[in-house]
């Protein structure tokens, strides 16, 4: 489901923006993403769907949220 994985800094103690791709041609992608993206609780994300793109910020680990989404 996603595509691609943009982190905007590499330091993970401190709040950063993790840009994920997704995979439009998935129907019903951004429930998935939502119900996901839910779980992780504290941390604030944006989801546009019209572009496909997923944004998660603050302290975060961009690896462990690709584990949570595969």
């Amino acid at each position: 489901m996603v595509l691609d994985l943009v982190v905007h800094d590499y330091s993970y103690s401190l709040p950063q923006t993790c840009a994920l791709k997704v995979d439009i041609n998935y129907s019903g992608w951004h429930k998935t993403m939502l119900k996901v993206l839910k779980k992780i609780i504290g941390i604030p994300y944006d989801i546009d769907v019209n572009e496909g793109m997923a944004y998660v910020s603050g302290k975060v680990d961009p690896h462990t949220i690709l584990k949570k989404l595969v």
